[in-house]
């Protein structure tokens, strides 16, 4: 038997990730803004878009991830395309001070109608994901539509939340 010997399994990492879940709020199509009260939105056109907003918690140090949770209009063997938008700022800063747009998030594969898809940003996607702060107010958290990407159907879902993790 080796002395001292280090397990993986003795580092292990037990500290879980933050979540926060907010529901859609409001969507647009052509730039006519719709409040929402049912917590959904239909994302199946060209200018569609459904987005929220929050202020950041004081106990955020960095975002982990952002995930954009919805179900399927349709049945697809490849995965739905969607672009990503999230803007904001703190206190006495530009609104728009960190921001960035994804256009080509991607879902899983092999979904059927009515199945649960979600797509989901992380600093591999936009290094200004880190940038955000606690406090931080995020004036826009949004998905849009986006047409078809080589195999990758065009989005046709309703978008129902987000869910922001963070440490």
């Amino acid at each position: 038997m080796i002395a001292n010997k280090k397990y993986v399994d003795d580092e292990v990492d037990t500290k879980k990730a933050k979540t926060i879940y907010l529901p859609i709020t409001t969507f647009r199509d052509n730039h006519i803004v719709t409040p929402l009260n049912t917590g959904g939105a239909a994302i199946t056109g060209a200018n569609d878009r459904a987005s929220t907003t929050i202020v950041l918690p004081s106990d955020l140090t960095t975002i982990t991830k952002i995930t954009f949770w919805g179900y399927s209009n349709v049945a697809e063997t490849d995965g739905m395309v969607a672009g990503v938008y999230v803007v904001g700022g703190a206190d006495n800063e530009a609104r728009d001070n960190h921001n960035f747009f994804v256009t080509d998030v991607t879902t899983t594969t092999n979904f059927a109608v009515n199945d649960n898809v979600k797509w989901e940003i992380t600093s591999a996607d936009s290094a200004v994901l880190s940038d955000f702060t606690a406090g931080d107010y995020l004036t826009w958290i949004e998905i849009r539509y986006n047409a078809e990407i080589s195999a990758d159907c065009a989005t046709n879902a309703q978008i129902g939340g987000i869910l922001i993790e963070y440490e």
